[in-house]
């Protein structure tokens, strides 16, 4: 998933306004995308004209809730030296 993908994921489920960098060929591309995998679908009562399904709403929580990876220090033999 691109940055770009995950930011309009955000936007269509945190606000009812219009994606601001809609209207590319990009982002006709990530709706058509999308829509046809069963993340999100048309709205009509909202400005951006579109929403998250379950599925979308799902996915996104997933990849909110991966987490961070945490660094650390690792000797020739793969034992974790520092760091942990």
């Amino acid at each position: 998933m691109t940055p770009y993908e995950l930011s309009f994921l955000i936007h269509i489920r945190t606000s009812p306004l219009r994606f601001p960098l809609a209207g590319t060929e990009l982002y006709e591309n990530v709706v058509f995308c999308f829509e046809e995998t069963g993340v999100i679908e048309k709205a009509e009562d909202t400005e951006s004209g579109w929403q998250l399904t379950k599925l979308g709403v799902a996915w996104l929580e997933v990849i909110l809730h991966v987490p961070m990876p945490k660094t650390c220090f690792v000797d020739y033999a793969g034992n974790v030296v520092a760091g942990v």
